[in-house]
């Protein structure tokens, strides 16, 4: 089972959360959001709560990475540039996606093989409008 983190947790990365535990081949690890005001750590104060199935440790500083280990891929859920490069620097050798982009190859895996090339045409421009050309 690969484990993933989730770099975000407003209402971006909560969707992709939600794409991420219909997943059956992947955990999520944890959630991180340096933003202290992020949903993700307000959904108590406004009534929700995970499932007790999906009970995901929260993070509120990328340096909590460095105590996970065993990571298999990076979700980033924000629109941050600077955290995409300090994530590079902190979970080095971990392959780091958008969630466009994860989002993107979870539903062309599980779409049938048929409606693949409609599906991968119609949801294209999120992942093209993510990609950082700042860096190599």
């Amino acid at each position: 089972m690969k484990r993933l983190v989730l770099i975000g947790g407003g209402t971006e990365g909560l969707e992709t959360l939600a794409h991420a535990v219909r997943q059956q081949e992947a955990t999520v690890a944890m959630i991180v959001d340096p933003d202290p005001a992020a949903l993700v750590f307000r959904l108590e104060e406004l009534g929700y709560r995970f499932a007790d199935a999906f009970a995901i440790p929260l993070g509120r500083t990328l340096e909590a990475l460095r105590d996970l280990g065993g990571l298999d891929l990076a979700v980033d859920a924000t629109s941050d540039r600077a955290i995409r490069r300090a994530l590079r620097d902190i979970a080095q050798g971990v392959p780091v996606i958008g969630s466009a982009s994860a989002r993107l190859l979870w539903a062309l895996q599980e779409a049938p093989s048929h409606e693949r090339p409609a599906l991968s045409l119609k949801r294209a421009k999120p992942v093209f409008d993510q990609i950082d050309v700042s860096t190599p």
